[in-house]
């Protein structure tokens, strides 16, 4: 386990951890072969993305980092949502592999929502995918 970092870790761990709604059709979304997901420098730039799209929130803090992420947390279509830039990719597809519903990523980055509908709209906003 990665070092964490105060509540918004907190937040990320109970969001990741915790049920929520899947799939309607139980299956996690599976990205097409050839498909390149989406990277984003920073939060602000993620967020920036999503509210081109109708999706933006405002953020609670900016450049919260530590050695492997930077991250922030807000309300995002009514729900709780944590985003996060990984400074290493290959902890998005182990966190990935976890499966957790309400989960879009991206070839960097990760939104955490309580929904898979909400996870969804997302990965469609931020050119990403969705478990």
């Amino acid at each position: 386990m990665r070092p964490l970092v105060g509540i918004a870790t907190i937040a990320m761990i109970t969001v990741v951890g915790c049920g929520g709604d899947s799939p309607s059709d139980g299956d996690a979304d599976v990205v097409p072969a050839g498909t390149e997901l989406s990277s984003y420098p920073t939060i602000v730039d993620v967020n920036d993305a999503l509210a081109g799209d109708g999706l933006g929130c405002e953020l609670e803090y900016e450049g919260l980092a530590d050695a492997d992420r930077e991250i922030s947390q807000c309300v995002l279509a009514g729900e709780p949502a944590v985003l996060t830039i990984w400074f290493d990719p290959a902890i998005v597809d182990e966190i990935v592999a976890g499966g957790a519903p309400g989960l879009a990523y991206g070839a960097n980055w990760t939104v955490e929502v309580t929904s898979a509908a909400n996870a969804r709209a997302v990965a469609e906003a931020l050119d990403g995918a969705a478990t």
